[in-house]
C-alpha cells in the first residue's frame, strides 16, 4: 500500500460471542458445551451471516471480492478472509456451527489462537470487590488487540471473524474507540452477537454494531449461561 494510506480500503473485524453454554462453574473446559439453544443460535448465525456476504456479491458484481468504498451492505467483501478462534470449547463448537453455513474453501481459513479465549482483560470502573485482573491476562488481551485492530496492509477492503468470548470483545472495542478500557465491564452482549469494527487506511475507526443479535429469533436471544 502507498503511503498515504488510502482511506478507500476498509478492514472489518466482525466480532462474534460464542453460544449459550452449559456446566458454567466447572473448571474442566471439556464439559463446558453448547446447550441446545447455543448451537441453534451458532448454526442461525451462520446462514445469517452468509446471506450477508451473499448479498453483497448480488450488489457488487463488479467489485471483484471487494469494494474500495463501503457504501452497500452490512460487509466491505464478499468472503471472509480468516476466521479466528478461540481454542475454548463453546468457541470452537459456535465456529463449526457457523461455517457449515460457508462453502468448504472458506471453512479451511479456520485458524485457532488460544490468545482468544476468555479472560478478566483489566479491572472494571466501578471496580469488583474480589476479582482483580492478572497481569498475563492484561498482556494477552492486548496483544490480540495489536494483533489483529490495524490498517488494511494491502490495496483491497477485507472481511475477517473472529469467534470468541464477551470480556475480551468488549476490552477490544474500548480499546478500538480510545475509550477507557475500564469501562468494557459495562458493556452487555447476548450470545452468537455480533459486532462489527470497520479500520480505514487512514485509521480512522468505526463501529457498525454492538452486540446485534436481531437476527436470532426473540426466543433464542440469550446473554446468561447455565451452570
Amino acid at each position: 500500500m502507498s503511503s498515504d494510506r488510502n482511506c478507500s480500503y476498509k478492514r472489518q473485524l466482525l466480532l462474534i460471542r460464542h453460544g449459550q453454554y452449559m456446566n458454567e462453574s466447572s473448571h474442566d473446559d471439556g464439559i463446558r458445551v453448547l446447550t441446545d439453544v447455543g448451537e441453534e443460535q451458532a448454526k442461525i448465525t451462520g446462514e445469517y451471516l452468509w446471506s450477508v456476504f451473499q448479498h453483497f456479491v448480488c450488489n457488487n458484481p463488479s467489485s471483484g471480492g471487494s469494494l474500495s468504498n463501503h457504501k452497500n451492505g452490512i460487509v466491505v467483501a464478499a468472503e471472509p478472509k480468516f476466521i479466528h478462534v478461540s481454542d475454548m470449547t463453546r468457541a470452537k463448537q459456535t465456529a463449526k456451527y457457523i461455517l457449515d453455513a460457508f462453502p468448504s474453501h472458506v471453512q479451511n481459513r479456520q485458524v485457532t489462537d488460544p490468545r482468544l479465549r476468555e479472560r478478566f482483560p483489566c479491572d472494571p470502573e466501578p471496580p469488583l470487590r474480589h476479582r482483580h485482573a492478572k497481569y498475563s491476562d492484561m498482556r494477552a488481551a492486548e496483544d490480540v488487540f495489536e494483533q489483529y485492530f490495524h490498517r488494511p496492509l494491502t490495496c483491497e477492503s477485507s472481511v475477517e471473524i473472529i469467534v470468541g468470548h464477551a470480556n475480551v470483545i468488549r476490552y477490544l472495542v474500548c480499546r478500538a474507540l480510545q475509550l477507557p478500557p475500564e469501562a468494557w465491564l459495562r458493556i452487555s452482549l447476548p450470545h452468537c452477537s455480533i459486532t462489527s469494527v470497520i479500520i480505514s487506511g487512514n485509521g480512522h475507526v468505526r463501529v457498525s454494531s454492538i452486540g446485534s443479535s436481531g437476527h436470532l429469533p426473540a426466543d433464542k436471544v440469550t446473554t446468561y449461561n447455565l451452570p
